[in-house]
């Protein structure tokens, strides 16, 4: 059968030239568009970009959200369609500094915080979890600690828990929108 068929496409030049020639095109034309819906669809860009998970939270505003340590564990446990997971919170805290207490904006991160956005220390290392440590913004640094790199391994205390500084965070970090002027462990909250 075989023979036969291939004696007849050498009996017409013609036809096997338009027949390969359309099977080739048809096989291009069906790779690029592959290509196309892959790169364009189907192709993770774990790297460019960020999913945001809220959990609602009643309070008294209705507008807080929130996830517990325990939910975030459980999220990040049970699911493999993210690379990996954060957990943020924006707040405030008092800290003396230079012998005063100050209200501050603050950040409550998990570990992993500071790999997912990219935005390691400029100065020391990031947090770490189940640790007091925390890391300073690039301004609160350049201001109340004359940008001195000594002030790693310092302490800042937090209410009346004195915080080890690990890190400065490069300047201009921010998390959710917001430039705190620290950066604590979500697992110390």
């Amino acid at each position: 059968m075989w023979r036969q068929a291939l004696r007849a496409l050498a009996r017409s030049p013609g036809y096997t030239a338009t027949a390969v020639t359309t099977v080739a095109l048809t096989a291009a034309a069906t790779g690029t568009g592959v290509t196309v819906l892959y790169k364009t669809v189907l192709r993770p860009r774990l790297a460019n970009r960020i999913v945001v998970v809220l959990e609602p939270h009643r309070s008294t505003d209705d507008r807080t959200m929130r996830v517990s340590g325990a939910e975030f564990d459980n999220w990040r446990d049970r699911t493999d369609t993210f690379r990996d997971a954060a957990l943020s919170r924006i707040s405030t805290a008092s800290v003396r500094l230079n012998g005063e207490h100050r209200l501050v904006p603050s950040a409550y991160v998990s570990e992993t915080w500071f790999d997912i956005h990219g935005r390691q220390p400029a100065l020391g290392h990031p947090l770490r979890d189940d640790r007091r440590e925390l890391v300073i913004s690039h301004d609160l640094w350049d201001s109340v600690f004359d940008g001195r790199p000594d002030v790693i391994g310092g302490t800042i205390e937090v209410g009346d828990t004195p915080y080890a500084i690990t890190g400065v965070a490069a300047r201009g970090a921010t998390t959710e929108g917001t430039q705190p002027d620290i950066w604590q462990s979500a697992e110390s909250d």
